[in-house]
């Protein structure tokens, strides 16, 4: 739910400014633009139900995996790891 971005207000930053790439993901809306915008970071939109939808939630899920395997976040940590 893009309004959750605003629970971490400030935090991504605070991680920016101290070396982390930071990206989140949520569902499209206009508080996804509004963090994009002002925390500076890159937010990947994926749509998702908020109610139990066993094939839209599938489909979410399978979003959710190509979207893991493009950005692959494990690499990035690997290599503030090094």
């Amino acid at each position: 739910m893009p309004i959750s971005l605003n629970f971490f207000r400030g935090q991504f930053g605070f991680l920016r400014a101290r070396g982390f790439d930071v990206e989140a993901v949520c569902s499209p809306g206009e508080e996804a633009d509004q963090a994009r915008e002002r925390e500076g970071i890159t937010i990947h939109e994926v749509p998702m139900e908020r109610g139990i939808a066993p094939l839209a939630d599938f489909v979410s899920l399978w979003r959710l995996v190509k979207l893991m395997r493009r950005v692959h976040p494990a690499a990035g940590y690997e290599k503030m790891a090094t």
